[in-house]
């Protein structure tokens, strides 16, 4: 299972945007492998979310607009052991 969403912003010649996922692995939806040691978690659940900052360089008389950009992401990933403490 996974998803995500994203939604910008444009002023002038800058746009912003910022993009939130998040996706989920249970090991019995993995064919073709096998879990070994038995502690191995039933899921794995990632969080990630990203924030980007675009400048577009206007050129006259130019069909297109070419721009540069930079951009930050984090993630954060649950792997819960099955071990007993």
């Amino acid at each position: 299972m996974a998803g995500g969403a994203a939604f910008g912003y444009k002023m002038d010649d800058i746009r912003v945007d910022v993009e939130g996922l998040y996706s989920q692995l249970n090991k019995n939806d993995v064919s073709g492998a096998t879990f070994t040691p038995t502690t191995v978690a039933n899921s794995v659940a990632a969080f990630s979310g990203l924030v980007n900052v675009y400048y577009d360089i206007a050129i006259e008389d130019m069909p297109i607009t070419p721009y540069v950009g930079v951009g930050v992401g984090a993630a954060y990933i649950s792997n819960p052991s099955e071990a007993s403490a």
